[in-house]
């Protein structure tokens, strides 16, 4: 029995039970790969290309906008990546994701001083980050049918039509808009309350002007109306079942593309790069090889 042993080994045994019981509590480490601290909304990639693109468009004072390629932050790497990452952070890239890039900051300002702004372009970035931050994204976008759309459109036609019937002012069609998208995202079970602070900005946004009498312009004006609400609600349309074709390196798919894996399932092509291509999955964006014919 225990109790009968000697002092000694007694004492050497519950030490090693003790230490034992202290390492399961440790956290395990995380892995190398991917992780949720590097996810990043793929909702926000559009404005994350564009925040990219444009960094080196601004010396001193951000306001005081000069020339792309004339006197540009790159002649402060530094500043350069302060404003990047200032940017990155103010579009909502969560924060573990923001810790990532602060982890490579040093490198990004060496990439910056070495490299030809002609060679640094919105993508280009992006794809360093990815590589380098451990960055990638996921879908947090909400599939409709094209039923939903089409709901969407003839809702926001009517709404426009009769504000023109009506000679409505302008905030009080920008209210009948943002009453009629909580009528749709609630039927469609999406959350209005992205929609708190779009009344403000459409009114903010059209002015005082009148400007969607003519059909055209009424036309115009109901696209731009739902290309606004899909961003807000963050939603993407699916499409009419469509044949999937196997996926293979050796195969080369173009932007739309449904496919078959047989590990990730069925996915999506969203994007073309050099011999690669960036293809949605459910939950998730993975670059895998393709024989792309421009790549």
């Amino acid at each position: 029995m225990f109790e009968n042993r000697p002092f000694l080994e007694r004492l050497v045994y519950l030490r090693h039970v003790t230490k034992k019981a202290t390492a399961s509590k440790r956290p395990t480490p995380k892995s190398s790969g991917r992780s949720a601290e590097g996810a990043v909304p793929l909702s926000l990639r559009p404005e994350i290309e564009r925040e990219l693109d444009g960094w080196q468009e601004f010396e001193g004072d951000d306001d005081n906008c000069v020339i792309k390629g004339s006197l540009p932050y790159s002649s402060n790497p530094t500043r350069g990546v302060e404003r990047m990452l200032r940017g990155l952070a103010e579009l909502g890239v969560p924060g573990p994701a923001m810790r990532r890039l602060e982890g490579v900051r040093p490198a990004l300002v060496a990439l910056l001083k070495k490299t030809s702004l002609d060679d640094l372009d919105g993508g280009v970035l992006l794809d360093w980050l990815i590589k380098e931050a451990g960055l990638h994204f996921v879908d947090d976008l909400v599939a409709l049918p094209p039923e939903a759309r089409s709901e969407l459109t003839g809702l926001l036609a009517d709404v426009v039509s009769s504000a023109v019937v009506e000679d409505v002012s302008i905030p009080a069609f920008a209210k009948k808009v943002v009453e009629g998208l909580r009528k749709w995202a609630k039927h469609h079970a999406l959350d209005p309350k992205r929609l708190a602070s779009y009344q403000a900005r459409l009114t903010n946004g059209l002015g005082g002007v009148v400007w969607y009498r003519a059909r055209d312009a009424q036309a115009a004006l109901v696209e731009q109306l739902a290309e606004d609400a899909v961003k807000l609600m963050r939603v993407r349309w699916t499409r009419p079942a469509l044949a999937l074709e196997p996926y293979s390196p050796e195969k080369s798919f173009a932007v739309g593309a449904r496919l078959s894996h047989p590990k990730f399932g069925i996915g999506e092509v969203v994007r073309r790069l050099d011999g690669k291509i960036e293809i949605r999955f459910e939950g998730a964006v993975r670059t895998l090889a393709a024989k792309n014919d421009d790549g």
